[in-house]
């Protein structure tokens, strides 16, 4: 069995190179996970690139429970320092 790995930069377009990605799995990390879930992101467009490309292919995507955790805990200082500002 092989392992592929695909790491996705933050901010840049998906490598062409990639011909396809049909159901490999794909570890979504934490910047992809808070971007997704903020429209004001300033990499929000390119999660939503990812995940579209991730459903496109049909790939597995899959995240730990560390990576659930920080996401959340990000979420949360990011809500209580718009809720201070207002």
């Amino acid at each position: 069995m092989t392992n592929t790995w695909l790491v996705l930069e933050s901010g840049h377009d998906l490598p062409p190179s990639i011909a396809s990605l049909h159901r490999v799995p794909v570890l979504v990390d934490t910047s992809v996970l808070v971007a997704s879930a903020n429209r004001h992101d300033h990499i929000n467009v390119y999660a939503q690139q990812v995940w579209h490309k991730i459903q496109a292919e049909r790939c597995r995507p899959f995240t730990t429970n560390i990576l659930v955790i920080e996401a959340h805990t990000l979420l949360l200082i990011r809500v209580q320092h718009t809720v201070t500002r207002s």
